[in-house]
């Protein structure tokens, strides 16, 4: 894990009174708990909840307990992110980088750091001994394109679970976090090596897609329908670097195998 990040919002509004310049009180009318996290995968059972569509156990069908230890002031604290649900997942591949995943959770609630993390027989994760993916994991020419195999400096697939977020009156957190409509992007640069691509943009042709994230503990991300919509490309006389051109669109459905 890179980073972690706790995002606490407590809706309020400011209350005045006739007649005072000041105010009078702050009033509560909830909580909202959101957290993010950054890290380098070594397989893809966390990607898959924020990946593939919501479908039970191991979706974002299902929601997560999430525990974090932390050390304050010389003793060991929990901190546990209850009824966690992915709302989006960034997963970027950089020429000479790593695989990075940018996932962000919206859960019921995040308890207080203490010393008692208050789970009954928790089954703690073995520690890791394995090196995470990289951009070499997925082999030559990762990205398949109706079938033709393109070099790429950098791709990017964003997905959106579209979570819907309920508090019914009379509740402080959330009851129900639930995933809606489904939103899946993505956004590459590539070395030019035809005009194929170029051509799909300008007719919004759809292709079928394959990105091989690790291709050892074989993992694909299987697109249908990529429909190419952005192109961008620079040429300049003081360059001296290879033809390159960025492209962007968006997909009817991904999964990560």
């Amino acid at each position: 894990m890179a980073d972690v990040t706790t995002n606490i919002n407590i809706p309020d509004t400011a209350y005045r009174q006739l007649g005072s310049r000041d105010i009078y009180r702050d009033v509560k009318f909830g909580e909202a708990y959101e957290v993010q996290v950054k890290y380098m995968p070594v397989d893809s059972t966390m990607m898959k909840y924020g990946v593939n569509v919501a479908a039970g156990s191991g979706t974002v069908g299902k929601s997560l307990s999430l525990l974090m230890s932390q050390d304050i002031n010389t003793t060991e604290n929990y901190v546990l992110f209850q009824g966690a649900r992915t709302n989006t997942i960034d997963v970027e591949i950089t020429e000479g980088g790593p695989v990075l995943v940018t996932q962000t959770f919206k859960c019921k609630n995040i308890t207080t750091p203490n010393s008692s993390h208050g789970l009954t027989t928790p089954v703690w994760a073995s520690v890791i001994n394995v090196p995470p993916w990289s951009n070499i994991n997925g082999g030559s020419q990762p990205l398949k394109i109706n079938s033709l195999g393109y070099d790429l400096s950098r791709f990017k697939m964003s997905v959106s679970t579209g979570l819907d977020t309920v508090q019914p009156i009379g509740e402080t957190l959330t009851k129900f976090i639930e995933p809606t409509l489904r939103t899946i992007t993505v956004d590459m640069d590539m070395y030019i090596q035809d005009t194929q691509t170029l051509s799909d943009v300008k007719a919004l042709t759809a292709r079928s897609a394959v990105y091989t994230i690790d291709t050892t503990a074989p993992t694909t991300l299987t697109i249908t329908n990529l429909q190419l919509n952005k192109y961008s490309s620079v040429d300049s006389a003081t360059s001296a670097n290879i033809k390159k051109a960025s492209f962007s669109g968006v997909c009817t459905s991904v999964v990560l195998n």
